[in-house]
């Protein structure tokens, strides 16, 4: 019983590392485009298109938890007074804070791509799995 039980967690766990955080990242990448990108064009700047990519989602793993971020890297200011270089880009879009309430962010608006990714990933979890133990 001892031997069932631990390759049934093995492979729990390798699904997580593979199928599940591939799934992740690509439900990631889907909001990103239809939160993120659909949801606003900016008027005053022109947009870099690094989220697109997914060259700045981060996985972490250990043991049986999986944690996904997405640290890309704010505009960096062209003028004094605007938001710092380094901002943590994610948490403006996200939460639509306005930083200093000055410059192109004083008009943000909240646009939860990570949340909304994390909703869908909890309901891709369980088919995921069970593709794998059968």
């Amino acid at each position: 019983m001892a031997q069932v039980e631990q390759y049934i967690l093995d492979q729990i766990k390798d699904c997580l590392y593979n199928e599940i955080a591939d799934e992740a990242e690509h439900t990631i990448q889907r909001h990103i485009e239809t939160d993120v990108y659909d949801a606003y064009n900016p008027s005053v700047y022109e947009r870099r298109n690094m989220m697109r990519s997914g060259k700045f989602l981060d996985r972490y793993l250990s043991g049986y938890e999986l944690t996904i971020l997405d640290n890309t890297p704010g505009n960096t200011p062209v003028r004094g007074g605007y938001q710092p270089s380094g901002t943590d880009l994610s948490a403006i879009i996200s939460t639509g804070a306005q930083g200093n309430g000055r410059g192109l962010w004083k008009r943000a608006f909240a646009r939860p791509y990570m949340e909304n990714a994390q909703e869908d990933v909890i309901t891709q979890v369980i088919p995921l799995l069970r593709k794998r133990l059968t």
